[in-house]
């Protein structure tokens, strides 16, 4: 999935393990969009279920909106399916783009029908 995030040309440049120093802790986002303060975060049952591992997800989630990040989820399923994923991605984008006053060329005319 992240390579096909990757190959859309006209986002902006993602990091893997992005570090994101906020008052309450330092947090990593699995993938991130810097410039967009945009994120992707995997969610599997191994790693983000269970009381504590949803507590610790609520806290690093709450602290990086305090920030201006937006998370998006994607699960197993999804990432089966990368395309339609890196459709929703990219709309994401575009709406945060729009936000934050960042001109992003050539927009949906590069990622297909929706």
């Amino acid at each position: 999935m992240t390579a096909s995030l990757i190959a859309v040309p006209w986002l902006p440049d993602f990091t893997l393990q992005h570090e994101v120093v906020t008052r309450d802790g330092r947090f990593r986002i699995d993938i991130a969009c810097p410039a967009l303060k945009l994120g992707v975060e995997a969610h599997s049952r191994t790693f983000h279920f269970g009381a504590g591992k949803e507590d610790a997800d609520n806290v690093r989630d709450l602290a990086l909106s305090s920030q201006g990040w937006q998370l998006l989820y994607v699960t197993w399923s999804q990432i089966q399916d990368p395309d339609t994923f890196v459709r929703s991605f990219a709309d994401a984008a575009c709406a945060r783009a729009e936000l934050l006053g960042i001109e992003l060329p050539a927009l949906r005319s590069n990622i297909g029908p929706n």
